[in-house]
């Protein structure tokens, strides 16, 4: 099993305030982005419910002039869900894009700030190619954070807690399976991400050495 020096890694706490204190300082910006990503988990569970009112209307019933005024509700409120999620998906995206492009050029002036008051001696000891690699990779990861904690881990939070609540509605043995077998998989996933962990630290060392190198 690889071995890393504990004493070289970053704790993750700082860093992750860090990151917190950059993102609200353009508080628009996030409620924006947040805001959009819940409506549209919203509406992506809302949507399949107007689409099966419709179908069980159609299915129920025997074809007809009359029939015509009940399936109008159903079928606008599945189109509403539907153009509600691509709307909001493209605000969600250029308010995203922009904070991220913000939060991540305040990041690396800041690390560049700290880094240029150190002494001539410090620089001598440290390769500066490995660095400016570390600098880099400081800001750059704010995005995959970014992407991992809202993007995914949120959304996939919100969507999975709206599905088990309108299946638990529906039938209670269905709505049980589901959190069961989502409570398995995030059991699985936590111990899988801690066994990669020592792995990418051991990429990320290497990486930040041949840079150096280079």
């Amino acid at each position: 099993m690889p071995s890393v020096q504990q004493s070289k890694n970053t704790n993750t706490v700082p860093v992750l305030k860090n990151y917190a204190t950059a993102t609200w300082k353009y508080p628009g910006l996030f409620l924006l982005s947040i805001s959009a990503l819940t409506i549209i988990q919203v509406a992506e569970v809302v949507g399949p419910i107007f689409l099966k009112q419709f179908i069980d209307v159609i299915s129920e019933s025997t074809p007809s002039g009359v029939l015509l005024p009940a399936l109008y509700l159903p079928l606008t409120g599945y189109a509403f869900a539907l153009f509600l999620s691509w709307f909001l998906y493209r605000i969600q995206g250029v308010s995203d894009t922009r904070l991220l492009a913000k939060v991540m050029r305040d990041l690396t002036n800041k690390a560049f700030d700290y880094l240029i008051h150190h002494s001539h001696d410090f620089f001598i000891s440290n390769f500066a190619g490995t660095l400016t690699r570390r600098v880099s990779r400081y800001s750059r990861s704010y995005e995959q954070v970014s992407g991992v904690v809202f993007e995914y881990f949120y959304t996939t939070a919100l969507f999975s807690i709206g599905v088990i609540t309108v299946l638990f509605l529906r039938n209670v043995w269905l709505g049980s399976a589901l959190l069961v077998w989502t409570v398995l998989f995030l059991v699985f996933q936590f111990f899988m991400t801690k066994w990669r962990y020592q792995y990418k630290l051991l990429r990320t060392a290497e990486d930040s050495r041949l840079t150096g190198a280079l």
